[in-house]
């Protein structure tokens, strides 16, 4: 039975905890056990002493409510986190943002500091997949009446989560990030998976997802510190989807890439306008040499330009028009 809330006595007297957590992948598995005793309201491991406030701690997390999904303010993303690091991943992270304009970095700073950003962007930390990173832990508390509660993960997101909980017959799946840390803060420093659960390098993880969910804003600011003219002659007809000057080629755009001569670069831009389908739209590609966009002028309401054709296809390969036909070259009018 999956359950919300997992309540068990408060007054219980803790026989121990056993801790188990251990790494495997690409690389040398690891493995870290320990066994933390209670003897007269004192808790040791082996001869060293641990402190009862970090007991406590582990404790609270377990008896709190299950945690259905991410929670910002759970996590200890709190809006002075969120300023802080936002700051400090622009500075830290300086190759990344080598040669950003100052709009760019607005951008960043002002979307790492977004509430309702950060409320779209933390889901994505806790949704995709990857290879050669299988870490795992367990907790058992064990009370002087015999009953135990368990507490295992197997997750690689971030802090480990989510963590499924057992007591009493009972389970819940639960991100709280609460127990992680107090986990991570029971452990030796050199403890397998020590430093992920107590969420180090979460603000990495975090840039990373924020750079991904402003990537077309971010390219598009770029174009419009090089190209807003011709962005703006685009504007006249079309909404601009995204935009970037980039040097990749294909079979009908820019030139296969050789060492010895300069890599051509090209805009692209995603357009669509009134009119279009939903979820139809036209790219442009178009030469950008020394500063300039070539192919691109107006000649009373045409212009004149290479397009690619992108067809609807939602979930198959079936159009959702016959007009939406792929298309390579020749002139988009801009008229009506």
């Amino acid at each position: 039975m999956v359950a919300t809330e997992l309540s068990f006595g408060a007054d219980a007297a803790v026989r121990q905890i056993q801790i188990e957590s251990q790494w495997g992948g690409l690389g040398t598995p690891e493995s870290t056990e320990l066994i933390i005793h209670q003897h007269d309201g004192t808790y040791s491991l082996g001869r060293k002493r641990i402190d009862a406030t970090a007991v406590a701690a582990l404790l609270n997390a377990l008896r709190e409510d299950a945690v259905a999904k991410p929670e910002l303010a759970n996590l200890g993303m709190t809006h002075e986190w969120l300023s802080a690091n936002a700051s400090e991943t622009l500075a830290s992270n300086s190759g990344s943002f080598w040669g950003a304009l100052p709009e760019q970095k607005s951008l960043y700073r002002n979307s790492f500091t977004d509430p309702t950003v950060m409320a779209r962007v933390v889901p994505s930390l806790f949704r995709y997949a990857k290879d050669d990173d299988y870490p795992s832990a367990k907790i058992v508390v064990t009370f002087e009446d015999g009953s135990t509660i368990t507490a295992s993960t197997s997750s690689y997101y971030l802090m480990m989560l989510p963590w499924e909980v057992k007591f009493d017959g009972r389970s819940a799946k639960s991100y709280n990030a609460h127990i992680s840390r107090a986990v991570a803060l029971l452990m030796p420093k050199n403890g397998t998976n020590r430093e992920r659960l107590a969420g180090n390098g979460m603000e990495s993880e975090l840039s990373e997802e924020v750079m991904r969910y402003i990537e077309t804003d971010w390219k598009l600011l770029g174009v419009e510190h090089k190209a807003a003219s011709t962005l703006a002659l685009l504007r006249t007809a079309y909404s601009i989807r995204s935009a970037d000057l980039n040097p990749y080629h294909d079979v009908v755009f820019g030139q296969k890439w050789d060492k010895a001569v300069v890599h051509e670069e090209n805009l692209h831009a995603t357009l669509t306008r009134v009119g279009f389908p939903p979820h139809f739209y036209d790219e442009v590609i178009l030469l950008y040499k020394d500063g300039n966009v070539s192919g691109a002028r107006r000649r009373g309401v045409s212009q004149e330009w290479k397009t690619v054709r992108r067809p609807c296809c939602v979930g198959s390969l079936v159009c959702c028009s016959p007009r939406q036909v792929p298309e390579l070259g020749g002139k988009r009018s801009l008229g009506p």
